[in-house]
């Protein structure tokens, strides 16, 4: 069991605006991966339109099959890129022909190349983007020249590593609060015990251990044994060997792992949200399982997607409700939480993009 680090709750100072500098601040959002797009809707040749924190990007995806991301419209004279064609690793736009490479450069400026040479032109803004669990990930100030080695990890499950994986995507949906308000639900024991009750009926209220592993993962592990009060709670815990099986760690404030179901059959979703450019949140779910073969692990894998989509999609219908409609405020009530208080605390202090002004700033109290 992790053990709880207290140290990081501490007093949490407010902006100018009486609101926290990140977390549930709609002007900012923590730097790190964000989901982009399933990676199987975009093929060779393919362009895509990302609305990405304000900022007009194209994703496309080259003839080698490799994928970019740039500024969506052309410098000359403005003409979307959506409507030109890929050639081998570059666009060309379909207005004049000017030819952009996926980190941003211009190499052709075809008809206007006397008047105006290709290195002349200033280089277009790109963003670092990889693959990963069926999903394009795009980096938040990550240039697409910069190397992976370069910048902080995709989110990745420890327990499944060294395992081929097979990963199923859910469709994307929009809730009208900030994404971290989102992902601190799950770690807010008074929560779980009010509206998920018939999780903490199992197991009595949740009780968490949470641990800095790094400053951009927190990890959470509840640590309440199975109440062994009838046939099925005694069941439950030989089931779970004790513990009802519940863990979460957070990537980048952006980010959820979570880990549940028994031993016996383990099941994993990523939890995957970015703010879009009227303040509200668009979030999807990918659920993730170590790759069996023959037709009885491949059952079993289907078992596993199957159940994890299907336990997270009942618990998130019941949090929408809230989510849609809610106005947060953080005060000393809030503050009594210290699992969901620690995880105000990670993300506060996250490096993060000021949306206004498009800098890079940091949290440091």
């Amino acid at each position: 069991m992790l053990g709880p680090d207290l140290r990081w709750i501490g007093n949490l100072r407010m902006n100018a605006g009486g609101s926290l500098q990140i977390f549930a601040n709609p002007g900012s959002v923590a730097c790190g991966w964000y989901w982009a797009l399933p990676s199987a809707e975009l093929r060779k040749g393919g362009k895509r339109e990302l609305d990405f924190l304000g900022e007009d990007l194209l994703l496309y995806r080259s003839e080698s099959g490799k994928v970019y991301c740039i500024q969506a419209y052309c410098p000359h004279m403005g003409a979307n890129l959506k409507e030109g064609r890929v050639e081998g690793e570059s666009l060309r736009c379909a207005f004049h022909g000017w030819k952009h490479s996926g980190s941003g450069r211009c190499v052709s400026t075809a008809c206007s190349s006397e008047k105006v040479p290709a290195n002349s032109v200033a280089r277009r803004k790109s963003h670092l983007v990889a693959e990963k669990f069926g999903m394009i990930w795009i980096h938040t100030h990550a240039d697409s020249e910069s190397s992976l080695d370069a910048v902080d990890p995709l989110p990745d499950f420890p327990a499944l590593s060294g395992f081929e994986v097979t990963a199923r995507v859910d469709e994307s949906e929009i809730r009208n609060c900030h994404p971290t308000l989102i992902l601190g639900g799950g770690v807010d024991e008074e929560h779980f015990s009010y509206v998920h009750s018939q999780t903490t009926d199992i197991s009595g209220p949740l009780r968490f251990d949470f641990q800095r592993i790094s400053p951009t993962v927190i990890r959470y592990e509840n640590k309440a044994e199975i109440k062994t009060t009838n046939v099925k709670s005694r069941f439950m815990h030989r089931l779970y060997r004790g513990v009802l099986r519940y863990g979460v760690t957070y990537w980048y404030g952006s980010t959820a792992l979570a880990e549940l179901g028994p031993p016996i059959l383990p099941l994993y979703s990523l939890f995957c949200y970015r703010p879009t450019r009227d303040g509200r949140t668009e979030g999807l779910n990918i659920y993730v399982t170590k790759a069996r073969r023959g037709p009885i692990g491949k059952l079993i894998s289907f078992i596993a997607l199957y159940l994890t989509r299907k336990i997270l999609r009942n618990g998130g219908s019941e949090d929408a409700v809230i989510q849609n409609s809610i106005r947060f405020q953080y005060g000393p009530y809030a503050s009594g939480n210290a699992p969901f208080a620690a995880f105000v605390r990670y993300v506060e202090e996250q490096p993060y993009i000021d949306l206004a002004t498009r800098e890079v700033r940091s949290c440091i109290r």
